[in-house]
């Protein structure tokens, strides 16, 4: 059974026929058997999915190379000079060449500040950053704080400078032994005249973050130089220029090959001051041989030009070639005297008796008094509600009339006038005449001053009312009352021009108008000739020798307190010529430097002569300035 069923799937496996199988005709096909008509078939289906797939693989293969090859040419094209220039930014460092600041002259065409050429020396880094070093073999300057520059004298500092040049010039000459160095000239502000005139130029310093804020618009950056006070800030963007900018070319080592200017730095615009540097040297020498600290203003009354802006102790704007860098800056600023302090427009103290020149006119506008006016000084003053500590006068004078109440000082005088006229009105006249208030001086750092009543005592003095002795006070100048020079300069200009209220000013450009106050010229007139008898018959009589006449006031401001007294402020101010249109008005004042016509007057005086000498006043006296001459050697005052 086994056998047989096996056999019989033999059987069945194979063809019984196999010839006459494929000789059958398929559709008439001879030799065309079922067999080879669906292997044809399938041979033709495969073809075509195979041509299918290759045309499907084909057509994106095609057209991605065809994308790439329009992207090159694009590259090529239109962008090429594109990437040409990126490919030149790649090997080119920019540095910017700082600009010439504009010269500096005084009214005369006298050179005040300029800029020398200078030299820096960089090293080159491989990402375009600049490091400044040092000249080999150490700069014999740089470094020097402001002792040790000022200790080397003219000559020493000539001799430095010219050793540096030296160094710089061989290092040079020996540049390309170090490819990556370069020494860039840069601009280097130098002031020739010394101290004298260093509050009213300033100096120049490295620009801060929020300076960077405030000059955004001009486009400054970090590293520029930039005015920190003086002129020098008031003008900053006059004075400054426009920078440059210069690609210096390195190669993949990062070596210097060669540079080009992109743009070349524009010079800044030259500043003439109203500033006469004969009476300037004059003012600030003054102060020093006599070792006084003190400031001083003298201005023309007419235009409200400053012809002199005087501040003792000064400082120098040069300790080297660094300039003023923020350590020789902390040294100053910290220093007992404070000589970075202008003291003619910052500092704010008691007036003291020239004060009285802003009671008077208003008790003579308010009718309170008349030029003909008589008071009784038995030598102080009973005040109302009061019983210990009445306010005194230096002397008795009896019977005294206004003129000579103002010139020869009276403190009864105005005790008496300053009551009549009560805190209002005087703060009234005091703020009419430019007292506690800004000037509008072109200098940086003016102080505002104090011109107290009686709403600022209720804020700031506790909550007290303001009271009889409080007018007192304020009706001689005392008390919290605290004004600058120039605030009273201003205020003399006041009577000298009569009755005009100037702008001070210090540069020569653009119109500066004054404004005419309500103040009668019976006013004006009376209060002047106040002034000119305290020259001639009051505190003021070492100035009645003067060869032309002068309308002054002296004062004398207490300090301290009872427990702790400080010697007094000296204070000098009055205009000349009186009685025809006067052209020099001042302010003076000498710190603790006690009595005014002690004090004060002689720096004035001094440069009063000197303005005598220059022609100020009409053609001078040779044999008056030959005398001033003489007591000038002399040390005679």
């Amino acid at each position: 059974m086994r056998a047989r069923r096996g056999h019989e799937r033999r059987g069945r496996m194979r063809d019984p026929d196999p010839v006459a199988h494929s000789k059958e005709k398929v559709f008439g096909v001879p030799g065309m058997t079922k067999f080879r008509l669906l292997r044809s078939l399938v041979d033709i289906r495969a073809r075509r999915v195979s041509a299918m797939r290759m045309a499907m693989l084909f057509v994106p293969t095609a057209g991605f190379f065809v994308l790439v090859a329009l992207a090159l040419a694009r590259i090529q094209l239109n962008d090429a000079r594109g990437h040409r220039a990126e490919a030149d930014r790649n090997m080119a460092c920019a540095v910017f060449d700082p600009p010439v600041r504009g010269d500096i002259f005084d009214r005369n065409g006298e050179l005040l500040a300029t800029d020398n050429t200078d030299f820096r020396v960089l090293r080159i880094r491989r990402n375009c950053y600049w490091e400044e070093m040092d000249l080999p073999g150490g700069d014999p300057i740089k470094g020097m704080n402001h002792a040790e520059w000022s200790g080397l004298g003219p000559d020493g500092r000539r001799r430095a400078e010219a050793q540096r040049f030296i160094q710089i010039s061989r290092f040079l000459a020996r540049r390309q032994d170090d490819p990556q160095v370069l020494v860039q000239p840069v601009p280097r502000r130098i002031y020739p005249q010394g101290e004298s005139v260093s509050h009213v130029l300033g100096y120049l310093g490295e620009i801060s973050g929020s300076e960077i804020s405030r000059y955004s618009h001009a486009g400054y950056n970090l590293g520029d130089r930039i005015g920190k006070s003086g002129v020098e800030r008031a003008y900053e963007l006059s004075l400054s220029g426009k920078r440059g900018r210069r690609e210096y070319m390195i190669n993949a080592a990062g070596n210097y090959v060669t540079d080009r200017a992109v743009s070349y730095p524009e010079r800044g615009e030259d500043l003439t001051l109203s500033i006469d540097m004969r009476l300037q040297r004059e003012g600030y020498r003054a102060f020093v041989d006599n070792g006084k600290k003190g400031g001083a203003i003298f201005m023309d009354p007419r235009t409200g030009e400053i012809l002199a802006v005087v501040t003792s102790p000064s400082f120098s704007q040069e300790p080297g070639p660094d300039r003023l860098t923020p350590m020789n800056w902390a040294a100053l600023a910290m220093h007992e005297d404070h000589p970075l302090v202008n003291r003619a427009i910052s500092s704010h103290l008691p007036l003291g008796s020239v004060f009285k020149l802003v009671v008077a006119s208003a008790a003579l506008q308010e009718g309170i008094a008349t030029p003909q006016s008589v008071f009784h000084c038995p030598g102080y003053f009973v005040v109302p509600g009061r019983q210990s500590y009445p306010p005194k006068c230096y002397t008795s004078h009896g019977s005294i009339g206004f003129t000579h109440g103002i010139g020869a000082s009276c403190d009864v005088v105005f005790y008496i006038l300053g009551q009549k006229l009560g805190v209002t009105n005087i703060v009234k006249y005091a703020k009419m005449m430019g007292m506690g208030t800004k000037t509008g001086i072109d200098l940086p750092g003016e102080s505002v001053g104090l011109i107290p009543d009686d709403e600022w005592k209720r804020r700031f003095g506790g909550g007290r009312e303001w009271n009889a002795g409080d007018t007192i006070n304020l009706s001689i100048g005392q008390g919290d009352v605290q004004i600058t020079p120039v605030q009273v300069a201003r205020m003399i200009s006041v009577f000298a021009s009569g009755g005009i209220l100037q702008t001070p000013h210090v540069a020569r450009r653009g119109e500066w108008k004054g404004k005419r106050l309500p103040l009668s010229k019976e006013t004006i007139d009376a209060v002047t000739a106040g002034m000119r008898d305290a020259v001639l018959n009051g505190t003021c009589r070492r100035m009645s020798d003067f060869p032309v006449p002068v309308a002054a006031k002296t004062g004398t401001a207490q300090t301290g307190t009872r427990k702790q007294p400080k010697p007094d402020h000296a204070w000098f101010a009055g205009f000349a010529p009186y009685g025809s249109e006067p052209v020099i008005a001042w302010a003076v004042y000498v710190e603790h430097g006690g009595f005014g016509a002690a004090a004060a007057l002689p720096v004035a005086r001094q440069v009063l002569d000197k303005a005598y000498e220059l022609g100020y006043f009409g053609t001078p006296d040779p044999q008056y300035i030959a005398a001033h001459s003489a007591r000038s050697k002399t040390g005679a005052q």
